[in-house]
């Protein structure tokens, strides 16, 4: 997403970087602001409150499980 995000009374913008680029937002809610990971999953409440944070691939069944027991909590 290239548009801006207000999140958190914040605004975040895309940053281009040649042919690709990353958003300001993915940046702060990384935990590794220097080197960011991809892909990067990051699952919020309605409140905007950090629910799961997860660095990598998800095989497909461990994300059914992950997302179950978000669900059920």
């Amino acid at each position: 997403m290239k548009e801006k995000i207000n999140f958190q009374g914040k605004e975040f913008a895309y940053l281009p970087n040649g042919d690709s680029g990353i958003h300001e937002l993915a940046l702060a809610l990384s935990k590794n602001k220097n080197q960011p990971v991809y892909p990067l999953w990051i699952i919020l409440d309605k409140d905007q409150n950090l629910i799961e944070y997860h660095e990598g691939r998800f095989k497909p069944k461990d994300m059914r499980k992950k997302l179950k027991d978000i669900l059920n909590f």
